[in-house]
């Protein structure tokens, strides 16, 4: 249930409540005009405006628009989680070997599933995670939300190597943290410098027994749309001689990219056979990935859908 600080007054509302109604029961009347709780919200006329002071929303905003939302309580926890986890990774990670530097960031990321569950109501299940067992490869998954950068760092073995844009790096904390895990950071508009760069990088980490983890569409995609798989993570297969495990999920369905609205309910989480790299040209692996994921997300799609009307 979503509480919310008003005037320095405590109050825990039902989800899909307005903050203008939120303030009404506290006693605190919101000026308006256009809004009535027979009709609704219009949002015309700009008189309830608020100024929101803490969670994802900041600024002036209007409180018959905006509904009381528990992502202000996990939002909070994740910015509080990344700066205890990040501060453990860059404050011991010189005296730490890498493997226990992984782990701290693997505790980050069931931490924060564990929270989504508890403070938000969006669980996840997961179909073929005995396939992650295995001997390390390269993973290739489907990119829609936030949610799956938390969750596979969790879920998948600690020895990792992330491709991501370089910017990442630059982000105080969060950022030194990330170095001390040793991604594969890249210039996105580099070209073939940053196809080269992940070959090099990537076939160093594999022989280290490490776990690839690529997005290969490059970005987050709005669930129900697709866009070209970049060629980088099935060149690093053709020349590594590594397998390629596919993840698919419909995570775009509950927590929307760019957005911090997070929706109740169970994502579906499907992980493939691996896919060999064995005597295949890249064209085809990534061909043979990008076919499994999108026939798995083709299933997934409108697959339990979020609660309807909810929204935390």
């Amino acid at each position: 249930m979503p509480e919310l600080v008003i005037d320095e007054q405590k109050i825990k509302v039902a989800p899909g409540t307005k903050v203008i109604e939120a303030a009404a029961q506290l006693g605190i009347m919101i000026p308006r005009f256009c809004y009535h709780p027979a009709l609704g919200s219009v949002g015309a006329c700009r008189v309830c405006a608020v100024k929101f002071l803490q969670g994802p929303l900041k600024g002036v905003q209007m409180s018959c628009m905006i509904e009381a939302q528990d992502d202000m309580v996990y939002f909070l926890f994740l910015v509080t989680s990344t700066i205890f986890y990040s501060s453990a990774i860059v404050l011991a990670g010189w005296a730490l070997p890498f493997e226990k530097r992984c782990r701290i960031a693997n505790s980050w990321g069931m931490v924060n599933v564990a929270m989504l569950k508890l403070i938000c109501r969006l669980d996840y299940r997961i179909v073929g995670l005995e396939k992650l067992q295995s001997n390390n490869c390269i993973i290739m998954s489907k990119h829609q939300s936030a949610w799956e950068t938390i969750s596979l760092r969790g879920l998948l073995p600690p020895a990792q190597a992330w491709v991501l844009k370089q910017e990442l790096l630059s982000v105080p904390l969060f950022g030194w943290a990330l170095k001390r895990c040793h991604p594969i950071a890249i210039n996105r508009g580099a070209g073939r410098k940053a196809v080269k760069q992940v070959l090099k990088q990537g076939i160093d980490a594999l022989n280290k027994g490490r776990w690839v983890i690529i997005f290969p569409e490059g970005t987050r995609v709005a669930s129900g749309q697709r866009k070209k798989y970049g060629i980088g993570g099935a060149l690093l297969a053709e020349r590594s001689g590594y397998p390629i495990i596919p993840i698919a999920h419909n995570a775009g369905d509950f927590w929307r990219r760019r957005d911090f609205k997070k929706h109740p309910g169970t994502i579906d989480v499907v992980v493939g056979d691996p896919i060999s790299s064995k005597g295949k040209k890249a064209s085809h692996i990534n061909r043979e990935v990008e076919n499994w994921i999108e026939m798995q997300m083709e299933k997934l799609q409108g697959k339990n859908q979020p609660l309807s009307g909810i929204s935390s």
